[in-house]
């Protein structure tokens, strides 16, 4: 069955004019008087962070549109709020996994700010087949970046997935960030513990990449 869900409540990390789409649906978290019944705040400035709380199926699942896939979810809480600053030359996902390690932190979110450069990065495979062949670019050079990421463990590994942007005068580039990157001048890091969440990452045979798993 796939659900498709949108969610209300307290506090988080994300801020209200945050738009996002699980499955094509994209609520507006700012303004949006379609929501306001379900908890969501009349006036932005006066609340402007919101939390996944409680979600809700708004779709029939056997319909015909969804027959045949499946969507897993858990629900958690949010837990410790790791800040970090990388120093020119520092490796980028290995000082990451290092805090997983060192802080024990078994799920996360991240989001990462700041100047990369000498980074691999893959834009997607050569075909939409599977298992996917991938294109990879470098960073060869010092690179704007921003974006987002999560950390969940590959047996005894902590793994990061992180997709980003990358931009250098008027070129920008974007993709999944792999193998290494170090920093240039400086990156800002804020990790945000997912707790009470069963997650881990798994080898899917499909693909034959280590992708995100629920585990019942």
């Amino acid at each position: 069955m796939l659900y498709d869900i949108f969610c209300h409540s307290s506090i988080s990390l994300l801020p209200s004019s945050i738009r996002f789409s699980w499955l094509g649906l994209t609520p507006t978290f700012a303004q949006a008087p379609a929501l306001r019944p379900f908890g969501f705040p009349s006036t932005p400035a006066s609340f402007p962070f919101l939390r996944i709380d409680k979600c809700f199926n708004i779709w029939d699942n056997d319909s015909e549109a969804h027959k045949g896939v499946t969507m897993k979810y858990q629900v958690g809480e949010t837990g410790r709020i790791v800040v970090a600053r990388f120093e020119d030359g520092d490796e980028i996902i290995q000082g990451l996994i290092d805090i997983a390690k060192r802080e024990d932190i078994r799920a996360a979110v991240f989001y990462l700010v700041g100047g990369i450069k000498e980074g691999k990065i893959v834009v997607g495979p050569q075909k939409d087949e599977l298992p996917p062949t991938p294109v990879w670019k470098v960073l060869d050079e010092s690179h704007e970046s921003a974006g987002v990421g999560t950390i969940f463990w590959y047996g005894d590994e902590p793994r990061i997935h992180f997709h980003g942007m990358y931009g250098k005068h008027d070129m920008v580039k974007t993709g999944c960030l792999r193998e290494f990157a170090k920093t240039f001048i400086v990156m800002e890091a804020v990790i945000i513990e997912i707790k009470d969440v069963n997650a881990i990452r798994d080898l899917d045979p499909a693909s034959q990449m280590v992708l995100l798993k629920m585990v019942d």
